[in-house]
């Protein structure tokens, strides 16, 4: 028996609308390629950090002048930037541990003040000491309590901030203490402004 090219599908008209569907797109498409889209590309995870060191080595018996009390490292790379904030837990008031209030050293100056080390992100603004990074007024003086320093948010970068090293600096007037160790816990939050 013999087997024609055209199968039973193809003889009874059954089986012929998947290739005429075929040659039509082609003819259709005018034998031009197809293109398609891939989108590829990656993530940039958002980096904001903070690192600190301490100073416990200031002469309180004597006067300080824009002595560094906590210096703070800062990496960010949102494209609004952060906000730094700190609070002086004291108030700005160095004091021994079981003492009152107004026992130990005041702060009588405060600022901001941008370190030697890091990169601050392109379109940032750093602040200077003594105009935009004074905070001596927030500082509590007389009131008991913890002082919240003015916070910083320096704008929109195009550029990350990597290891950028900002000083948070005291002045006070040397004071004849009892021995002992006197300090005040320097707060900072670092807040990405997303």
């Amino acid at each position: 028996m013999g087997y024609s090219w055209m199968s039973d599908k193809h003889a009874n008209g059954r089986g012929w609308k998947k290739p005429l569907l075929l040659a039509l797109t082609l003819a259709l498409a005018g034998g031009k390629s197809f293109a398609v889209d891939a989108l590829s590309g990656g993530n940039v995870n958002l980096i904001n950090t903070l690192y600190s060191t301490s100073n416990l080595s200031l002469d309180l018996t004597a006067n300080g002048t824009n002595a560094t009390l906590a210096t703070f490292i800062i990496n960010n790379n949102a494209a609004n930037s952060f906000t730094f904030a700190v609070t002086m837990v004291n108030g700005g008031e160095f004091i021994k541990a079981g003492q009152a209030d107004g026992s130990g050293v005041k702060l009588t100056g405060c600022n901001y003040n941008p370190g030697s080390t890091g990169t601050l992100g392109a379109g940032l603004t750093a602040l200077l000491p003594a105009s935009t990074g004074d905070r001596t007024a927030d500082l509590k003086g007389a009131t008991a309590g913890a002082a919240v320093l003015t916070a910083w948010s320096p704008g929109a970068q195009t550029t990350a901030t990597s290891n950028y090293a900002l000083q948070v600096r005291g002045t006070w007037s040397g004071a004849s203490l009892i021995e002992g160790l006197y300090t005040e816990t320097v707060r900072a939050t670092l807040t990405a402004n997303l």
